[in-house]
């Protein structure tokens, strides 16, 4: 297979909410080693919109959220010398458009004059999207398009041009060897939380010096950080050494319009270890995903019985160790993007690389795993 990548993740986006498309590539370069096309917004028309014309505010709002629909040039990219003319091989040419939301997929514009040598377009979006949102200059492009959950269709509109499909996230676990040791961080909460029990946590952790407990929690509220890489090393780190990790299913954001898919913050908690305290998403697809023992601990609904809950949680040592270990290696059985390629390249009828195919095998394998544990 002849794999072309199209990646929302240029080297200079440093946003930590696209941390799932890093993983998903240090996977895809660990295995099938594709060629990586970083296409950029069209600045151009950036300038000419917003430099030399003047708007009402409410005219301005419609055109920085509907410009995709409106410019099909919308971003742009240097086709390389080695994308103008794929080599001829027996082996399929397919091209993989890994973005966030739908608005990524206008950047297959910027491949329009070579795409009739790919002989599968497929796209796979890693947040929350749905149909209606997907621009119909792109659509008829596209063989099929891949996204989280089955929230994508409640939405949908009639005659799409391409198949779709539920691949849910995966994460790379031969990134993270299992601690079994010290774990110092008792409350771990990062990103989105639910205010009300933060707002109880906090107090009675971090307001109170004679407690040897520790919540640690985000405390900034933009999504920007020096150093991706720095970022994603630490963020792991800190993991490792996470008794809880705070986990909230994200129907009531706005952008998730009701639904409620699996994040990539639970496989981040399985895979380090972590016992997951909070909310379990309810989107159809996602039980059996976690329907193992403990996978999510559910807090309880009433605020003066978190604390209580938490105390009883951080005292059970014998809990806290099984549902750890049981959660790194169901997360290994289960969870790893081999399995999510496996099913996409099922899905569209393509040939299954050996090195997915080893790599489920490995991970398969009890020994393999409990050899990954004890290292």
């Amino acid at each position: 297979m002849n794999l072309v990548v199209l990646s929302q993740i240029h080297p200079s986006n440093r946003h930590v909410g696209f941390s799932v498309i890093h993983d998903f590539e240090h996977f895809l370069r660990s295995t099938l080693k594709p060629t990586f096309l970083y296409p950029l917004p069209n600045q151009s028309i950036n300038v000419k919109l917003f430099k030399h014309y003047k708007f009402s505010d409410k005219g301005l709002a419609f055109l920085r959220r509907y410009r995709h629909r409106i410019f099909k040039s919308w971003y742009e990219l240097s086709v390389p010398p080695a994308i103008e003319k794929i080599p001829n091989r027996d082996d399929p040419n397919v091209l993989l458009i890994l973005g966030m939301t739908p608005d990524f997929l206008l950047s297959i514009h910027t491949l329009e004059a070579v795409l009739d040598q790919f002989d599968l377009k497929i796209a796979y979006l890693l947040d929350m999207s749905f149909a209606s949102h997907v621009d119909r200059s792109v659509a008829s492009l596209l063989d099929y398009v891949f996204v989280i959950s089955t929230g994508f269709f409640d939405h949908s509109v009639t005659n799409l041009s391409f198949e779709i499909g539920v691949i849910p996230l995966g994460i790379d676990t031969c990134q993270v060897h299992y601690n079994r040791g010290h774990r110092p961080i008792d409350i771990f909460g990062y990103g989105r939380f639910e205010p009300s029990v933060h707002r109880v946590l906090q107090a009675h952790y971090n307001q109170s010096p004679q407690l040897e407990r520790i919540y640690l929690h985000s405390t900034f509220s933009g999504g920007e950080v020096e150093s991706v890489t720095e970022h994603l090393a630490l963020h792991s780190r800190l993991l490792s050494h996470t008794k809880i990790s705070l986990c909230f299913e994200a129907s009531k954001s706005p952008r998730f319009q009701g639904a409620s898919p699996l994040l990539f913050r639970w496989l981040e908690g399985w895979l380090h270890g972590c016992v997951l305290v909070g909310k379990a998403p309810r989107d159809r697809e996602v039980a059996p995903l976690m329907d193992w023992e403990n996978s999510t601990l559910e807090i309880p609904d009433n605020l003066n019985d978190v604390v209580p809950f938490v105390e009883a949680l951080l005292d059970n040592r014998h809990l806290l160790e099984t549902t750890s270990y049981r959660n790194y290696h169901e997360c290994c059985l289960r969870h790893d993007w081999a399995y999510r390629l496996r099913d996409m390249f099922n899905t569209v009828e393509l040939p299954i690389p050996e090195p997915i195919t080893d790599r489920i095998r490995q991970l398969q394998s009890t020994n393999s795993v409990d050899n990954l544990v004890m290292s």
